[in-house]
């Protein structure tokens, strides 16, 4: 709870509002999940190599790709979860991210009974 609920409260990047995670929801889930698989720790990502995993479906308009894209990563940096390597289009996965990804995944697959326990 200490670790996830600060990233369920709104947040600015670059002077516009983010809005907060919703860690168990459809959009988001998917979208931690993705970042934190094992391919991407060495080399990091980019968001090409994102929207095939979150959108099989995605839009074959430049446009639009780019829009799906942008709102990838501006979620994911306003939250401090991910940072951009200068000189290139990819992002590392921060100590932060790291840290709440593992939480959000271990508090996922817990059975209930544990969960109890633990509250």
């Amino acid at each position: 709870g200490q670790i996830i609920e600060p990233l369920t409260r709104r947040t600015e990047l670059g002077g516009y509002r983010v809005r907060g995670l919703r860690p168990w929801a459809a959009p988001d889930l998917p979208l931690l999940e993705a970042i934190g698989r094992g391919d991407f720790i060495a080399n990091g990502f980019r968001n090409r190599d994102l929207v095939p995993l979150l959108y099989p479906d995605a839009p074959d308009d430049p446009a639009e790709r780019r829009k799906v894209s942008a709102k990838i990563t501006r979620l994911l940096r306003a939250h401090r979860l991910i940072k951009k390597l200068e000189g290139s289009h990819r992002y590392l996965v921060t100590d932060r991210g790291r840290t709440a990804i593992a939480a959000i995944v271990a508090a996922r697959n817990a059975p209930l009974s544990k969960l109890q326990q633990c509250a």
